[in-house]
């Protein structure tokens, strides 16, 4: 925000140089971006009069003039359509230097000598009106005298922090360095003297007023001005409005928007005649409704935009821009001037959605002061009635249907100085709070009652408060000191513990982690041909999600690390093994569950092929021993076990569920060939999900730790006849059963079926270890355990030795 420091000093009295006031504002947090010091950018430009103008004899477009330049007359030859005998203007004498670095000389101009140039604003840089000559008021320029503009300044490019909207203004910018500088500010006068009100003009005979969305409207303010003249505005208003990089248009609009830099209090005026049925409604847009704003450009409404609109057609969108069919012409006589608040939220969906971002629509969306309406509707109303001539309404139409109280916020002493490290005393702190222009409604011994002002929207909370006491107090004075703290050697939780071994084992495995969304691709699916019932009939959905995709929480690992797969392959990694550990959703009537599962899938070779032809490729048993790794963390009684389901889940072309005594943990199998065949996967895609809330139960976080035995260990092989239904963890379950400290492991390192096996049977030959933590076994001792071992497995499932 650019803020000239001349007009600045005539809020706030200052002797400061620029350059140490704004050190002082970038300490107190309001950040100076740039200071620019403003000179004319011309010089050997005089005052001067137009005694006599003739058509050129050469050129009909050109005026030969004689210009009186207090010590001689010269002839100056002009091409501007509205130079005429008596105007005061700016002449640039031979050797004068204009802006862009242009020498005035003597010329020649269609046969006739030219002493010199009469100047328009854009040719000494002082304005875009290029349509004539710059015409000066014979009160303020004396003949022959140095032209100067304005008076050399300095302007101030501020940074203005989205939450301060009460900045957005020069007298906000004034009331704010009086907080940090201690001194006094004055507002500009709003009130209308007398001279200038028609005590006989009553504006609700001349104008209705109706607010139908009053949450986006809570207040609209409006006045008429009769009998104005639209006009060039004096230079004073246009230097302050080319300093603050607002172009100057004519006198009605300059006003509304140096009222707006003034009070940060947006304004619009309308042709009163234009106004059809002299009514005004603020309403919301018809669907497919458009309007023709200042810029030239027709938009379409929504039903969602709020727009000011008479009885037939919309005529401005409300906080944004003004329609171009009923804005201030040269003709303009009768004028509507408008200052109302509009919802930020609404404002700010509207600009955005059309694209559309006005010095208005800037302010509104950021929160203007409620309060601040009608006091910046007399400012403008008195400024065109001096400025532009006419009459105001002696009243004005004020309708305030959303009036609320300001926020009162009670303030502890004892807490601004925990939070800023200070030691202030209660009336040093009561003094800070009243100088950042707060009311103080009550206070007792402990704190304060605080009224936070209309135009401080970012104050919700009474850290809000402290923050601002600690801007004006100065953060250089506030002293470093490190934080007292007692500190405590802190614990992971157990779940995270528990996780961080999961995934140490399958690190360890070669398999590598990633991470994924929480929400289930329903495209993904799709292209999978997965059925979204079958997966899951109650997914967990969301009430605001990001696409029409991702619409409900995943129920299951497995479609993510396909994808993942996927892409690796797509972009030539192979030999992939992937693993995530992750929360799947489910829904329980109105409540919801999360729980943590372990995902892996695995392609390719584990141990690709060297110089020897060594190698070792992904498969089921590959898998199978990776769950029975991650069973060797669990301390108990119960066995690991592999059973074929009644069905097949989803994404499995053949599968096992994995169980741990009688609870179910998972499932592992080998990935369909549909899915293989639409992902163009090459090797087979071996997968297994299981829930690590099930594996965890089997875990004693009371371990118990014992020495390891140092006697000899025995081995001993047993080969048996069983018939084909018998499962390996049955028989390995009656092992164990009598001798389970004695036998160390069990290794099934044999089977056989066909040729001296009878049909219907399978040979089975394991490699049992033994070892005793208390002395060395004798051979008489292992031969009665064998001896046992072989009668149970006869009694119970009809096994033969073999051997």
């Amino acid at each position: 925000m650019l803020v000239s420091y001349n007009w600045l000093k005539e809020y706030i009295k200052l002797d400061l140089s620029p350059e140490i006031l704004a050190d002082k504002l970038n300490m107190a947090g309001l950040a100076v971006a740039e200071i620019i010091k403003k000179e004319p950018e011309f010089d050997g430009v005089i005052v001067a009069m137009v005694i006599k103008k003739e058509k050129h004899p050469n050129a009909s477009n050109l005026s030969l003039c004689e210009v009186d330049t207090g010590k001689e007359v010269l002839s100056i030859v002009c091409g501007a359509p509205n130079v005429d005998a008596g105007q005061i203007v700016p002449l640039a004498l031979i050797g004068a230097h204009l802006p862009g670095g242009i020498k005035i000389k003597l010329s020649k101009i269609r046969g006739i000598e030219s002493n010199g140039m009469i100047c328009s604003a854009p040719e000494l840089g002082l304005g875009a009106d290029a349509t004539g000559i710059m015409v000066l008021d014979h009160s303020k320029y004396k003949i022959g005298q140095e032209f100067k503009a304005s008076d050399p300044d300095t302007i101030f490019n501020f940074e203005i922090n989205p939450n301060r909207p009460d900045l957005l203004c020069i007298t906000g910018i004034a009331r704010f360095i009086s907080s940090v500088l201690s001194l006094n500010y004055s507002m500009p006068e709003c009130s209308l003297k007398n001279g200038n009100i028609d005590q006989n003009f009553d504006i609700d005979k001349k104008l209705r007023v109706e607010i139908l969305d009053s949450q986006k409207c809570p207040r609209y303010t409006a006045r008429i001005i009769v009998g104005v003249k639209v006009s060039d505005s004096p230079s004073w208003l246009k230097n302050r409005l080319i300093a603050s990089g607002v172009r100057p248009l004519n006198n009605i609009v300059d006003i509304t928007n140096y009222v707006m830099l003034e009070l940060n209090q947006p304004l619009h005026a309308f042709d009163y005649t234009k106004i059809k049925g002299s009514k005004i409604i603020i309403r919301p847009a018809n669907e497919s409704e458009k309007i023709k704003t200042l810029d030239g450009v027709v938009y379409g409404l929504h039903s969602d935009d709020l727009i000011i609109s008479d009885e037939k057609e919309a005529i401005a969108i409300a906080g944004v821009m003004g329609g171009e069919n009923f804005s201030i012409f040269n003709d303009t006589r009768s004028v509507i001037l408008e200052s109302a608040y509009f919802n930020p939220g609404s404002v700010r969906k509207t600009s955005r959605r059309l694209g559309l971002i006005s010095e208005s629509s800037y302010r509104f969306e950021r929160g203007i002061d409620l309060e601040f309406v009608n006091m910046a509707l007399d400012r403008a109303s008195q400024l065109i009635s001096e400025l532009c001539g006419g009459k105001i309404s002696y009243n004005y139409i004020d309708l305030y249907p959303g009036k609320k109280e300001n926020k009162k916020i009670i303030i502890p002493f004892d807490k601004v100085n925990r939070i800023l490290g200070l030691k202030l005393e209660k009336d040093n702190i009561k003094s800070l709070i009243s100088s950042l222009h707060f009311k103080i409604n009550s206070q007792n011994e402990n704190g304060t009652e605080v009224i936070v002002p209309s135009g401080r929207p970012d104050i919700s909370q009474e850290i809000d408060i402290i923050e601002d006491i600690a801007q004006i107090y100065g953060y250089n004075k506030v002293d470093t000191t490190l934080p007292c703290s007692i500190i405590d050697t802190g614990t992971d939780t157990e779940n995270n513990l528990f996780n961080n071994k999961i995934s140490e084992i399958m690190v360890s495995c070669g398999f590598n982690n990633v991470v994924n969304y929480s929400f289930k691709n329903n495209k993904f699916l799709k292209y999978l041909s997965v059925d979204n019932g079958r997966l899951d009939p109650n997914p967990v959905s969301l009430k605001n999600p990001f696409n029409d995709d991702e619409t409900h929480m995943k129920t299951t690992l497995i479609p993510d690390m396909i994808k993942c797969l996927e892409y690796n392959f797509n972009n030539e990694n192979e030999n992939l093994h992937l693993f995530e550990i992750s929360n799947t959703f489910k829904s329980l009537n109105v409540n919801f569950t999360q729980s943590p599962m372990l995902a892996a899938i695995s392609s390719g070779f584990i141990m690709e092929p060297s110089f020897n032809h060594n190698q070792l490729k992904s498969d089921f048993y590959y898998l199978k021993h990776i769950i029975e790794s991650l069973y060797s963390i669990t301390n108990t009684d119960c066995y690991l076990k592999f059973e074929s389901p009644l069905e097949f889940p989803v994404f499995f072309e053949y599968a096992s569920e994995i169980q741990i005594g009688e609870e179910k943990i998972g499932f592992i199998g080998q990935l369909s060939r549909e899915i293989m065949h639409t992902c163009k996967f090459k090797d087979n895609v071996f997968l297994f999900e299981i829930s690590l809330n099930a594996l965890k139960k089997f875990i004693d976080v009371n371990n118990k730790y014992r020495k390891i035995s140092y006697f000899p260990t025995v081995k001993r092989d047993l080969s048996i006849l069983v018939g084909e239904s018998i499962s390996e963890i049955q028989i390995e379950n009656i092992i164990k059963k009598e001798h389970r400290s004695l036998i160390k492991s069990i290794k099934l390192y044999d089977l056989y079926k066909g040729q001296q096996v009878p049909v219907g049977c399978k040979s089975l030959t394991y490699s049992i270890i033994f070892q005793s933590d208390k002395k060395t076994l004798s051979e008489i001792e292992i031969n009665k355990v064998m001896e046992r071992i072989v009668g149970n497995l006869e009694k119970e499932i009809s096994a033969e030795l073999r051997s």
